[in-house]
């Protein structure tokens, strides 16, 4: 399945006014232009909007699926009559200019509205016919609204995926309804909708939280939790007393793992890649992704008195919990529902980080290999870490999910891991085929008194630009 070209020539050309980047509700602008010696009785020159996606499972060009996103013959025509010659130096030219629609096809109806004349923009020589009204725009039917995705490329072993538009314009014989000059009177010229942002929030927005919080229960037991006395180790029989487990102290605690519910696409920084931004640091600005891990103790039964039960209950608050390694991932989901096919599933890497860092016993041994202490602060009322600041977790459009204080030489501290599979697009679903969303995966080690706890989870989290 090959990208799209453009296709132009002495037969006919399109000649667009402001490039080839579209977005919905715009209107696209040129000129076709035909310097071909060739004449018929009727003919009409037409200017077609597609909007396609196009599904294939190898390389045998013959196996394509193409799927729709605009009406059929979503044209306008820029001429009709006889067509008779041009002179060698004087070809001619049609002006055009065409609505892209606001909606996919399945699920949009046209409405009455039409646009006003546009004001041609100066064309070399003489303009042979003027364009008629584009052809309307289109309105959601109630109760859908799926806007047309931007444009889109996915390769997963022999699956393609891609999302693409483009204009063709065409000289058909009115007569036989085929393209004139044995077919040769056509061109074509791709068009890139890129992603565009979010719609702004209504005047009343329903109030919803912006994260989700992740919790999981952990319980400790060791001597370590004890509280130590002076020359208490000096003493048997206390030490044979805290080795007896129904003696050892325990406390339970909840690591609670704070993920964004929405992450924002970031704009590349100059000179672009993983090392390159990791080597900026701070410098390279932009916005971090928060996602915080806090500690929250489970307070003890009520009724409880201290020294009292068995085993003994030491509380979680005001210990020192150290984040051990910590490993973040993010994922393209793809999902793609054809008619009496079973749907499939193509989940590809966007990148993530690594983290590791010592705990206090590794604070004294050089050879451990690992970054600083990260300490995750404990207790109801406070905020706990927040690794996306600490390590600049971002996400772009080329380098995918990456930390901006990579470590660029190897050793411990943080890792950029990948790969990138393809780049980072925001989620769409495109008339119920195509269907593109994002998987947060996250998996957290903390360490307490020497005993070492891990949580882990993921959680569908929707990519905006």
């Amino acid at each position: 399945m090959e990208r799209l070209t453009r296709r132009w020539g002495n037969e006919l050309a399109i000649n667009l006014d402001a490039g080839g980047t579209i977005s919905p509700g715009s209107v696209i602008t040129g000129v076709v232009a035909r310097a071909a010696q060739i004449a018929e009785v009727a003919v009409r020159v037409k200017v077609t909007l597609y909007g396609r996606i196009r599904l294939s499972k190898s390389k045998d060009p013959t196996d394509v699926t193409d799927i729709q996103l605009f009406p059929e013959d979503y044209s306008t025509v820029v001429f009709s009559g006889p067509l008779s010659l041009p002179g060698p130096n004087n070809p001619a030219f049609w002006r055009f200019s065409i609505t892209v629609p606001t909606f996919t096809s399945s699920d949009t109806q046209p409405t009455n509205q039409t646009l006003g004349p546009i004001s041609p923009a100066a064309a070399p020589g003489p303009v042979a016919s003027s364009s008629p009204s584009p052809p309307p725009p289109y309105a959601p039917v109630a109760g859908h609204s799926h806007p047309l995705p931007c444009s889109f490329t996915m390769k997963a072993n022999k699956r393609r995926v891609r999302i693409e538009y483009f204009l063709i314009a065409a000289i058909m014989n009115d007569m036989t309804n085929q393209i004139a000059d044995n077919g040769r009177a056509v061109a074509r010229e791709p068009l890139s909708l890129p992603p565009s942002p979010p719609p702004p929030p209504p005047t009343t927005p329903a109030p919803r939280p912006t994260f989700q919080n992740f919790n999981s229960n952990h319980r400790v037991r060791t001597y370590r939790l004890a509280e130590i006395r002076p020359n208490m180790w000096d003493r048997i029989t206390d030490r044979a007393r805290l080795m007896n487990s129904r003696n050892t102290p325990q406390c339970t605690f909840n690591v609670i793992v704070r993920v964004p519910k929405h992450i924002k696409i970031n704009t590349p920084q100059p000179g672009g890649g993983n090392q390159a931004q990791a080597q900026q640091g701070q410098a390279a600005g932009g916005q971090t992704i928060p996602l915080t891990i806090s500690i929250s103790p489970v307070p003890p039964p009520p009724g409880h008195i201290p020294g009292t039960s068995d085993p003994p209950l030491i509380s979680a608050a005001n210990r020192s919990f150290i984040l051990k390694s910590a490993t973040i991932k993010l994922s393209s989901v793809t999902e793609i529902t054809l008619p009496d096919q079973p749907p499939e599933r193509i989940t590809q890497s966007l990148g993530g980080i690594s983290v590791t860092s010592s705990s206090s016993s590794d604070t004294n041994n050089s050879s451990a290999g690992a970054g600083q202490v990260l300490q995750i602060p404990s207790g109801i009322a406070n905020p706990g870490l927040d690794l996306g600041q600490t390590v600049g977790l971002r996400l772009e459009r080329g380098a995918g999910m990456y930390s901006t204080r990579a470590e660029t030489g190897g050793g411990g501290g943080v890792r950029n891991v990948g790969p990138v599979v393809g780049g980072v697009y925001p989620d769409f679903g495109a008339v119920s085929v195509v269907k593109h969303t994002h998987l947060l995966e996250w998996e957290v080690r903390v360490e307490v008194a020497g005993e070492r706890v891990e949580a882990k989870g993921g959680f569908g989290v929707v990519v905006t630009t």
